[in-house]
Order: C-alpha cells, then sequence, then structure tokens
C-alpha cells in the first residue's frame, strides 16, 4: 500500500509536520484494518483533504476502509455515525484506531444530476432521518461556532477574499464597515 503523494503533501501543507508520523503509519494501519475485518483490498485509495479510503470487500461484500486524520473534525466521527446508524448516511460497521468500516455507496447517482423536485424531496428525507439526538461529542456546536467565526476572517485572507466581505462579515457576527 503507497500513500499518494498528492494526499500526503496536501495534508502536511494543511496541518504541518505534525501528520508526518501518521502519514508514516498508514501502511501498518491498513495492514491490520484488513487483518482485524478480513478486509481485502479492492483497488488504490480515493481521497480527499484529510482522508483515505479503500475500497474494499469482506466476504462478498463491498465496503470502504476510511482512514482519517485525527482532530476535532474526524474524532467524533464514529459517534456521530453510530447515533445514525445508516438512517440518512453511511452506516458504520466497525471503528477502532481512527479507521471506519463502512458500507460502500453508489457514487453513480449523484443527486446534482436528478430534476431539483427529486433532489429537494430526497433532501428532505434525509434531513428528516438525520434529525437525531445529538450524542455526547467532545465539542459543542457553540464551541464550533466560536471557532469557525474566530478562524473565517484569516481563512477568507488566505483564500483571496472568495465571497464578497459583507458575507464573510454576516457568517462570522462582525459588525459590516462600510
Amino acid at each position: 500500500m503507497r500513500v499518494p503523494g498528492e494526499f500526503s503533501q496536501r495534508l502536511i501543507d494543511n496541518e504541518g509536520d505534525v501528520v508526518r508520523p501518521w502519514l508514516a503509519a498508514l501502511p501498518d494501519l491498513v495492514a491490520w484494518c484488513c487483518r482485524r475485518w478480513g478486509l481485502v483490498i479492492e483497488g488504490p485509495p480515493w481521497h480527499g483533504y484529510t482522508a483515505l479510503v479503500f475500497p474494499v470487500r469482506r466476504d462478498g461484500e463491498p465496503l470502504v476502509l476510511n482512514l482519517a486524520w485525527q482532530d476535532d473534525g474526524t474524532r467524533d466521527e464514529p459517534m456521530a455515525l453510530s447515533a445514525w446508524d445508516g438512517r440518512g448516511a453511511v452506516r458504520l460497521l466497525e471503528s477502532a484506531r481512527g479507521a471506519l468500516l463502512l458500507e460502500r455507496l453508489d457514487a453513480s447517482r449523484p443527486l446534482l444530476t436528478e430534476p431539483l423536485d427529486k433532489a429537494l424531496e430526497t433532501t428532505r428525507g434525509l434531513l428528516h432521518r438525520l434529525t437525531v439526538p445529538a450524542p455526547p461529542l467532545g465539542r459543542t456546536l457553540r464551541d464550533e461556532a466560536v471557532r469557525f467565526a474566530e478562524e473565517m476572517p484569516a481563512d477568507w485572507t488566505r483564500l483571496g477574499g472568495p465571497v464578497p466581505k459583507r458575507l464573510l462579515d454576516a457568517a462570522s457576527g462582525s459588525p459590516a464597515i462600510g
């Protein structure tokens, strides 16, 4: 198993050198998960900003193995997925050491390709199923809102002002200046 260079570099650029030991340990973590959960890897991993996702099979069933850098944004993911239990979100089958074994969804049916009325109806149904009591997480919505409000101005500047300043001010709670 080889960690894609683009993934590694992006994570290092975003998180710093603190991620290097985790990246170096990923091949061993993949092997451990495959042994522990009886997985067979079916192809190269997909990746986003903070996670590698391997297509795997267990007893003939198509699944995915998600290995995410553990930070405030990912640490509570297993608890949230357990609370939803596949109702409106992907089903969590196993979780250990920051690795998640998940059902494999059908990426060939994106909601963006559906007619607007059907997409809205589907979204409404998903939101209804996702409305469950929150499990005890390591952070609160208030904590997250404060963090976002503090980080947004710097992120807005770093990204070159991708939206009008008035939208940044409205989102972060800053008073709009002229």
